[in-house]
């Protein structure tokens, strides 16, 4: 007997999810967009098209509501998202439910106000890196690397290890290639670089701006709320 085929294509569910949408859109009074990237999805470049196409449809309006559900991509596209919807709408409102991490944050705080349930949360804007010399995971695919993740390796080595002599990066320079470790250096000043440009679209005060700006890379390790809302300003 012939194998059974399996179908591994998910349901496509665009006319419920239209609905809710709708559902939502009336009793926000407000248009709704959702932003929604899948567990190997990420925020990229390619989504700032399809995002125009959409706003070319929808017109510029007073208001927007923002819905994310990410677990980040790449900073400068998140810069290119905000700065697109900074072109059509007045006051952003971002909705977040679930996890909105990395560069996802980096969405979030371009917004006006950030509305979150209980179980959202935003994470630390660690711009993770892919290099050309990244190392393989087991599927033989480029991994991204993150300063956080190698401050945290060499701050635990240096608290744990018997012989403070030794060099951490010896041992790490055996998985992660040198030049690895200073694109992500250099990845976190642009990081900070990005964060303040985003927050400039809708504060004026440096002072304000400077402190989310460096809680959000240098002191922010991670943050969960369980506020219904939460006002940037």
């Amino acid at each position: 007997m012939p194998k059974k085929q399996h179908n591994h294509i998910p349901p496509i569910l665009f006319d419920k999810t239209q609905t809710i949408i709708a559902q939502i859109e009336k009793r926000l009074k407000v248009p709704l967009l959702c932003y929604w990237n899948s567990t190997h999805g990420e925020v990229c470049d390619h989504d700032i098209n399809v995002l125009y196409e959409i706003l070319q449809d929808l017109g510029k309006q007073d208001n927007v509501a923002l819905f994310i559900k990410s677990d980040g991509g790449n900073g400068q596209a998140s810069l290119r998202i905000v700065n697109l919807l900074r072109q059509y709408f007045k006051k952003i409102t971002i909705l977040i439910p679930l996890e909105c991490a990395s560069a996802a944050t980096m969405i979030a705080i371009g917004g006006d106000e950030i509305q979150m349930g209980p179980l959202a949360h935003l994470t630390a804007v660690d711009t993770s890196i892919t290099h050309e010399l990244s190392p393989l995971d087991r599927n033989n695919k480029k991994v991204s690397v993150s300063l956080d993740e190698l401050n945290r390796t060499v701050r635990l080595w240096k608290s744990e290890a018997s012989d403070n002599s030794k060099n951490p990066y010896e041992a790490l320079f055996q998985y992660i290639h040198p030049l690895v470790i200073g694109a992500v250096d250099r990845s976190e000043f642009l990081s900070l670089k990005l964060c303040k440009e985003i927050l400039s679209y809708h504060m004026d005060d440096e002072d304000k701006i400077d402190l989310i700006m460096k809680s959000m890379n240098t002191y922010w390790i991670s943050i969960k709320y369980t506020l219904r809302w939460h006002k940037m300003r």
